[in-house]
């Protein structure tokens, strides 16, 4: 299949970003992978619009708006589809302006390939909101892994060979990673830091369709481009929780999840109660 050659005009965007922001070369090349994966995506027609959510997406602002037309795509794609966060458990969030745009953000940054994080306290609804995400996004079910400080490195990786069914068995992120998953990590920042350090490298962008080496494992195995990575974690001012360090800091969007309104908290009553008299 043909596609069409990338307009002058977006370039031109791009390199004005790039003078605005003297972004050292392996950010360029981020930003422009970005850049074009959600053009191809969306066929955004106003450059300057989407080369200033591409840079926003890549920056530490949370609360981002997008351009209308990514909003109607996603419409779309949340028209058809149920939004469940299992076999008979909705999200409720189609109403809530709020939750909406998180949920678009989070599907920009999948085609993006940018790996997010959900900040929010105890309860507030981060499970959910990743669980529904991935029912729609992406047609493979989801990984649900949660980190604590005993969690060992072999408990993620590796690949073992079980001789009595012929067949391989892979640890949960090595699955996800290997047949494009999306995983779901819970308190990733409770876990040590070498174990870290082996994530670290599977979230960057650069490595689309490739083969990668795995830290403390040394193990190599194969990266499917439909890979996607979410985290959610307390506040880390929680006792015992722990910041990110910087090297996965500095590859992860973060997103605080948001404080509903009043009128959000009735909207989702309603739609509960309305599904719950529907089932009886």
């Amino acid at each position: 299949m043909n596609k069409s050659p990338i307009p002058n005009q977006l370039i031109e965007e791009i390199y004005n970003i790039q003078i605005n922001n003297h972004y050292k070369v392996s950010q360029l090349a981020r930003f422009i992978k970005v850049t074009i994966r959600i053009y191809n995506k969306f066929n955004l027609i106003d450059f300057n619009e989407l080369t200033n959510y591409s840079l926003k997406l890549l920056q530490e602002e949370s609360n981002i708006e997008q351009p209308i037309i990514i909003q109607e795509e996603f419409e779309k794609v949340i028209n058809c589809k149920s939004l469940n966060t299992s076999n008979d458990e909705k999200f409720y969030f189609k109403n809530s302006k709020k939750l909406k745009q998180m949920m678009v953000n989070l599907y920009a940054c999948m085609i993006g390939r940018i790996p997010v994080c959900l900040i929010g306290s105890t309860g507030i609804g981060k499970t959910s909101m990743a669980k529904a995400f991935s029912y729609f996004a992406n047609e493979n079910p989801h990984i649900l892994y949660s980190f604590n400080m005993e969690t060992q490195i072999d408990d993620i990786w590796n690949i073992f060979f079980w001789a009595w069914l012929s067949n391989y068995y892979k640890w949960s992120l090595t699955k996800a990673i290997e047949e494009g998953k999306i995983f779901i990590s819970d308190e990733l920042n409770l876990a040590e830091k070498s174990i870290l350090e082996s994530i670290a490298i599977v979230l960057e962008s650069s490595t689309d369709g490739t083969k990668v080496l795995i830290l403390g494992i040394e193990e190599t195995i194969n990266y499917n481009k439909n890979f996607f990575f979410i985290v959610y974690q307390n506040d880390i001012k929680m006792k015992g929780r722990n910041e990110l360090p910087e090297i996965i800091r500095k590859r992860i969007k973060f997103f605080e999840y948001p404080i509903l309104s009043k009128e959000d908290i009735e909207i989702s009553c309603k739609e509960i109660a309305e599904n719950e008299l529907e089932k009886i």
